[in-house]
């Protein structure tokens, strides 16, 4: 080990580099690690370490005292990719932005709230990676109300780095709903709940991204915004703020009706939609004979009416789970059937009716009371399958119609349907964002402001980790995982004199330096 004195002149003046670096052999070559820079120590400081490292007996750093320090490799490798998608020029070096990048980083490296984050912080390095020394939960909340004034900058500047310059005009869009808890929270109102939390309010989240399912573009509306109601200002937004001039908007059954439609009409010469339709209407298309049964098979069938193209399909797969489904829930009042009419034999007072009642509150709930008849005979339950019902109710089971505009010329059938189910990729943006490991859900927020800023923040961080997935998914190995094994790295701290230098480990495990690999990310040699 020894002092290294780099002396650089500039002009009149001379400026030296003092490093302290450690010699190791690999295999029959010498090679030289750089441990620390000492420019900014004290002279007497540096001068104490060089006579440590030049006397007779010359120390290694595995003979120095040595402690674990602060997690390292999670933060290191999200702002490398945050680097590479623009996200840290954009948000910039000042505090504010600094502050929203902590943020970012942890809802992908451990979730919790802004007062988390502040205990969270003491065992990583942020001030090595971020530039942030210390973070207080009140810094926290001014740097959400600040991103989330500025959301439409960043969407836009995001939109001219990452997509602006591609050729393909295709957008998906699609809905979800996330709930609240607490009752005071300013974009609060009861809704179609998609998380199943009855009795909570919730609000809606809409997304549009590419074709590919990367962000571009998120927003927070009240918890009774109806789906199709948000789709104007989706395609406004394109249009308006992104400056498109040709739009392909993909968007869930039922969403693209004829006030979306309208939109696109309103403000594009040639706007095209991809869309599918609701069961009741395949049944009135099918009523009126425009399609038919027959037409649903397993590759795709199309049929023109109006000028409207229709991809007719059926998916067996789908087909047999909704049939086990179904069946499912009628074994499951058999069994209730059968267990109350065995407490009627055994508990003469228990009254039938009161049983009846349990077992058609049960049938209701199941969503099956048209399919069986329940009653009672001789003092028993019994229960009768309606074929006819089951038949009709089943008869869809699979089917469904996807509806465009397009041209053949630019979608045939088999592209008309595939790119309509590439909305499974928002599907999964807002699992990864809501229930998976950035946990988007649930909100505390009371203001609209900070709701909408949270969610921003959400959007972000899944930016984050969709270009992660895709230089990684080919791997193998769950996302989690991975991004728990890099979180894993840890600098290692020496001390020379009264202080500690930072340095990192000289290697990784294999399993790290896989990732690393796969991400193109190289440690620092210097922290």
């Amino acid at each position: 080990m020894f002092i290294r004195r780099n002396k650089k002149k500039v002009g009149t003046k001379i400026y030296e580099t003092l490093l302290l670096v450690e010699g190791f052999r690999a295999g029959k070559k010498v090679r030289h690690k750089t441990v620390a820079n000492l420019s900014k120590f004290p002279e007497h400081i540096v001068t104490a370490i060089e006579n440590a490292v030049t006397g007779e007996s010359k120390p290694s750093f595995n003979k120095l005292p040595q402690r674990c320090g602060k997690n390292f490799g999670g933060l290191f490798s999200m702002l490398e990719i945050a680097k590479r998608i623009g996200i840290d020029e954009i948000l910039g070096s000042e505090p504010m932005g600094r502050f929203a990048m902590f943020m970012i980083f942890g809802r992908i490296l451990t979730q919790g709230s802004r007062r988390h984050l502040t205990f969270w912080q003491n065992g990583y390095a942020i001030n090595e990676v971020l530039k942030i020394e210390n973070c207080t939960t009140d810094d926290l909340y001014r740097s959400l109300d600040w991103i989330e004034e500025k959301q439409s900058e960043i969407e836009k500047a995001l939109f001219e780095r990452n997509l602006k310059s591609g050729t393909d005009k295709v957008f998906m869009y699609d809905i979800t709903s996330s709930y609240l808890e607490g009752e005071l929270n300013e974009l609060a109102e009861y809704g179609y709940n998609r998380d199943g939390k009855k009795g909570k309010k919730q609000i809606v989240i809409g997304l549009v991204t590419d074709k590919h399912g990367f962000p571009i573009s998120i927003e927070v509306f009240k918890g009774n915004t109806a789906d199709q109601s948000t789709v104007p200002d989706q395609i406004a937004k394109l249009v308006d703020k992104f400056d498109q001039r040709e739009v392909v908007f993909i968007g869930d059954r039922g969403m693209i009706k004829q006030k979306g439609i309208d939109a696109l009409d309103e403000k594009l010469d040639d706007g095209r939609y991809l869309t599918a339709i609701t069961k009741p209407q395949i049944e009135k298309m099918l009523s009126e004979k425009t399609i038919s049964m027959d037409q649903f098979q397993e590759n795709p069938v199309e049929v023109t009416s109006k000028d409207v193209r229709y991809v007719l399909r059926r998916n067996p797969v789908r087909a047999a789970e909704l049939a086990e489904n179904r069946q499912s829930k009628i074994q499951k009042v058999i069994d209730t059937v059968d267990k109350s009419n065995k407490e009627l034999d055994e508990k003469p007072r228990k009254k039938p009716e009161s049983a009846l009642r349990v077992i058609q509150a049960l049938a209701l709930k199941l969503k099956i009371k048209k399919i069986i008849e329940i009653s009672i005979d001789n003092g028993k339950i019994v229960l009768t399958r309606n074929d006819e019902a089951l038949a009709s109710a089943s008869k869809l089971d699979g089917c469904y119609v996807i509806k465009t505009n397009l041209k053949e010329a630019d979608a045939d059938t088999k592209m008309a349907h595939d790119s309509y189910k590439e909305l499974k990729l928002v599907e999964w943006a807002f699992r990864t964002m809501k229930s998976t490991f950035l946990e988007l859900r649930p909100i505390f927020h009371r203001k609209a402001n900070r709701t909408r800023g949270v969610v921003l923040v959400s959007m972000l961080a899944y930016m984050i980790v969709y270009e992660f997935w895709k230089r990684t998914k080919t791997l193998g190995v769950p996302l989690e995982d991975m991004i728990a094994a890099l979180d894993q790295i840890q600098t290692v701290e020496f001390k020379i004199g009264d202080h500690w230098i930072k340095s990192l480990p000289s290697h990784c495990r294999d399993d790290q330096q896989k990732y690393l690999d796969a991400l193109g990310i190289q440690l620092p040699a210097l922290i």
